[in-house]
């Protein structure tokens, strides 16, 4: 890794992954800013359980992928009539995470600008009760950055482990700053928002960082996943990739 490092433990699960079948996955949890209202929904009994509880019960594992600039289809070409035809025949591999994974049926988008939405997201509330109401900019002439996401806030990483997962964060964050004044990285600066991990710097989306480094993203979503053990407890993995925010990078536009 040329530009990031990233804080992962584990050893040798039998089932591997690839960072092609990390990438060809993310579309299909790119519209689930009421993913975090329905988690903490479901997730909040397990945390006040007692751990004898946790125990007697497996507790699944979460792979949660965020991306950009993607939403539910919804306007279909001639021939196709739902959302599921559509992915079978233009994603098969995102068609696949419809059939296994978990689906919103009925939701909105509460902000869909990049930082507010991923706010949205991680914590389940309005951008304007976490004045997360503009995407954060950074330096050079882009005007006075937007407000830092508190780390007060409730997110879903934060009650999952009050549940007893493990919440590492791989790849794009955009909702506070990651580096100190001098411009060191904050060494754990996800921990007080309820994730572990470091990626340095944060590829906020700017000079076709998602065209770049996504691939660099998913390969240590994939490591990572492929050195888990299935007896190490449960974890909930957010992979945040920045794509298909590039796409005025894509050749032919």
């Amino acid at each position: 890794m040329d530009r990031r490092s990233i804080a992962a433990e584990g050893a040798l699960m039998s089932n591997t992954f690839s960072r092609r079948s990390v990438l060809k996955g993310s579309a299909a949890v790119a519209a689930g800013s009421l993913a975090g209202l329905r988690l903490f929904d479901a997730v909040a009994p397990a945390a006040a359980s007692s751990a004898s509880s946790r125990s007697a019960e497996r507790q699944p594992n979460i792979l949660f992928i965020i991306v950009d600039e993607t939403r539910f289809p919804s306007v279909f070409p001639a021939g196709i009539n739902t959302a599921g035809e559509f992915l079978a025949a233009h994603m098969p591999n995102v068609h696949e995470l419809w059939k296994h994974g978990v689906k919103f049926r009925h939701h909105y988008s509460a902000g869909v600008a990049c930082s507010p939405g991923r706010a949205a997201i991680v914590t389940g509330l309005y951008p304007h009760q976490t004045w997360m109401l503009q995407t954060r900019k950074g330096s050079g002439g882009l005007g006075p950055p937007a407000p830092s996401l508190k780390r007060e806030f409730p997110t879903y990483g934060k009650i999952l482990r009050e549940a007893g997962y493990e919440t590492p964060y791989v790849g794009k964050w955009h909702l506070s700053d990651s580096n100190l004044p001098n411009g060191d990285p904050i060494p754990n600066y996800l921990q007080e928002y309820g994730f572990e991990g470091l990626t340095q710097p944060d590829v906020v989306g700017v000079n076709g960082d998602g065209y770049r480094y996504d691939g660099q993203i998913a390969q240590v979503a994939a490591d990572w996943l492929s050195k888990r053990r299935a007896d190490q407890g449960p974890f909930c993995l957010t992979v945040g990739l920045v794509n298909a925010h590039d796409r005025e990078y894509f050749w032919g536009g």
